[in-house]
């Protein structure tokens, strides 16, 4: 009988090319509006820590969801499908804080964007109430200059630099340097499709893309629906739109990034699959975890997921090593174990095959799927839970 198996997918942040400006911009709208509802804006960190003591900068995201923040809380909230036009026009705001040095002050007095080896064109630099104007809804403490800059983007290594009327806290200078790090979104899990029993899987690779943007806290909002095709591209798109992502951080902030998302998803042809096994094992009565003949591992996932299978190794003859490891394995009170064959899985794109039992013993609820590798070959434990009635070899 043909069994099923899983197909794990290697996401990839960032298509090539990214979509158009218009997209982008249509999406950065569309979610600012969106967080409005849900928070104040979380303006950038100058401070490579992410803490922002040194002050913050307003991109024009930022902006825009301070733009459509102010207006929620005025009971005029905006239009997410009809956002204003100029809505995503701002350009950066550098928001400058003043430093409290024990028994003194320091205020900013210039500040400065340099990228490039260039100085980026400014405007003349506010204070008090006119910072609002630049920044809705901003009401810094006294001290405080923003001064907006003309480039519309910030960029990877660019340079803010703060000069202050007296030495900086705990410094020689009056003149501090902050660089912007930058970090794209990245896959932090793998999305998982398992194919139903019999069902044939796709004879090469399988692309989805989920476009849409990575929002502050991972997940991907506004995707792609699902391409018109297979069973598989369906459950694919519904698996991948469920991956945790890290999202894109400036100076450890989270920012949106919607450059797109597409996740590939591992075909492979089945003609060298193992046959399939199933077996029984005999009740192993008193067996308990003093008297067992095996460790148990330490992780809770060994064995039982995809990510940490049981490096069983013997290549060709990893199916027999599978067949006697599963032969010594026994419940967690003694009890015999029904074992059956439940077919291969893909660990990524480029990953190993791996294969997959079907464990049941008497009193467990539903079967206990367990991971082998026959590429690789470590120390053998049994998964937590399990015991053993003869040693692992």
């Amino acid at each position: 009988m043909k069994t099923g198996a899983v197909l794990i997918g290697l996401a990839l942040v960032a298509q090539d090319p990214p979509p158009p400006r218009a997209v982008q911009d249509a999406l950065f709208a569309r979610l600012a509006i969106d967080l409005a509802r849900e928070r104040d804006p979380a303006p950038i960190s100058l401070d490579a820590d992410g803490s922002g003591r040194h002050g913050v900068i307003y991109d024009r995201f930022t902006l825009a969801h301070a733009t459509a923040r102010a207006a929620h809380l005025k009971g005029a909230p905006l239009d997410p499908a009809a956002p204003p036009a100029s809505l995503l026009f701002g350009t950066p705001v550098v928001v400058a804080l003043p430093l409290s040095c024990e028994s003194r002050t320091a205020q900013p007095t210039d500040v400065s964007m340099i990228h490039g080896g260039r100085r980026v064109q400014k405007s003349a630099p506010a204070s008090g109430q006119a910072i609002s104007a630049l920044v809705p809804g901003l009401a810094p403490p006294a001290g405080t200059m923003a001064v907006r800059f003309h480039d519309e983007v910030l960029y990877p290594g660019a340079t803010v630099e703060v000069i202050y009327n007296g030495l900086a806290c705990s410094g020689t200078s009056n003149r501090l340097s902050f660089v912007l790090t930058m970090t794209d979104a990245k896959a932090v899990t793998a999305p998982v499709v398992e194919l139903s029993a019999g069902q044939t899987r796709p004879p090469g690779n399988v692309t989805v893309s989920l476009g849409g943007v990575v929002d502050l806290d991972g997940p991907v909002r506004y995707a792609n629906p699902p391409e018109a095709g297979s069973a598989f591209i369906t459950a694919a798109h519904a698996a991948a739109i469920k991956m945790r992502l890290e999202p894109a951080r400036v100076n450890r902030t989270p920012v949106p990034f919607a450059a797109g998302v597409h996740v590939t998803f591992a075909g492979a042809a089945t003609a060298d699959a193992p046959p399939a096994a199933e077996g029984t094992t005999p009740e192993a009565p008193g067996l308990t975890a003093a008297s067992s003949q095996c460790r148990a591992h330490s992780a809770v996932t060994y064995g039982v997921s995809a990510f940490n299978a049981i490096r069983i190794g013997g290549g060709a003859d990893g199916m027999a090593r599978m067949a006697k490891y599963l032969n010594a394995l026994r419940g967690p009170a003694g009890q015999g174990l029904r074992y059956r064959d439940a077919g291969q899985a893909m660990a990524g794109v480029k990953g190993a095959m791996l294969n997959r039992f079907d464990v049941e013993y008497s009193g467990v609820a539903q079967p206990i799927r367990l991971y082998f590798d026959s590429t690789r070959e470590e120390p053998l434990f049994a998964p937590q839970g399990f015991l053993c009635a003869a040693p692992l070899k």
